[in-house]
């Protein structure tokens, strides 16, 4: 197991950064700081520890492995549009959101306006029981990283009572190890609305990383479109039965 000097030496050599510029970014006005925990001589205040996960886009366990990061659902609110447009406006993201059967929406907001009026939508839908969407958090920084939808389809031409389960994250999350901690906790709040029925999510070809991560979980590759809004086919859906799904 790494100690903390050596798992940051690596991602300094991985950025291919001096240890000055190192420093620099994540706020250290030493120039010898980087030298001095590279060589066990110095600590890292936990400041400078978040200041390194969000620059490098780790996980806290990442550089002290403790298995203290996880992630964590929540009620949207509003003022979420500040943080969740980092997440819609970017195009890296966009093909990696379910938007089959959104009547054209595919999800891109990169106004303020757009962004409020979808949380809006979002909001009153969720009230009004249409479906139930709620914001992702990283609880290694407190930040809103995406969001999850499920809802039961009925009265459907086919995958009729199965949970239909979107996630969508920041592109720098679109990676097993991250998806299937999501996921998982997406699951268990979708098991905990309804009774245990079939999980339905989207996995596309090119979603490599989210496939694998499905499979972890017990998804398996479902032969058969799904059929949507005007007898639309929608291919590449994943289905998890409620006792295929694991470590629930």
């Amino acid at each position: 197991m790494k100690q903390l000097k050596d798992k940051v030496k690596e991602i300094r050599k991985r950025e291919g950064l001096s240890q000055e510029e190192m420093g620099r970014r994540v706020g250290y006005t030493n120039r010898a700081s980087i030298n001095k925990i590279e060589n066990g001589n110095g600590d890292v205040p936990f400041d400078k520890l978040i200041d390194l996960i969000n620059e490098y886009l780790l996980e806290l366990n990442d550089l002290t492995n403790k298995d203290v990061v996880e992630y964590s659902l929540r009620d949207l609110k509003l003022d979420d549009w500040k943080e969740l447009i980092v997440v819609y406006k970017d195009a890296m993201c966009v093909p990696f959101f379910n938007s089959d059967n959104c009547h054209g929406d595919i999800f891109y907001y990169s106004t303020e306006e757009r962004m409020k009026k979808a949380i809006h939508f979002w909001m009153d839908s969720t009230s009004k029981g249409y479906f139930v969407r709620k914001v992702i958090v990283d609880n290694s920084n407190n930040r809103a990283i995406g969001t999850i939808e499920y809802f039961v389809r009925q009265n459907e031409p086919n995958y009729n009572d199965a949970i239909l389960l979107r996630v969508d994250v920041h592109h720098y999350y679109e990676q097993k190890k991250a998806l299937v901690k999501i996921f998982r906790i997406a699951m268990k709040e979708a098991y905990s609305a309804f009774e245990k029925m079939p999980v339905l999510t989207k996995g596309w070809d090119y979603a490599v990383e989210r496939k694998e991560a499905l499979s972890s979980l017990g998804f398996k590759e479902c032969e058969e479109p799904l059929i949507g809004h005007d007898n639309e086919s929608f291919q590449h859906y994943w289905l998890a039965q409620s006792k295929d799904a694991r470590s629930l």
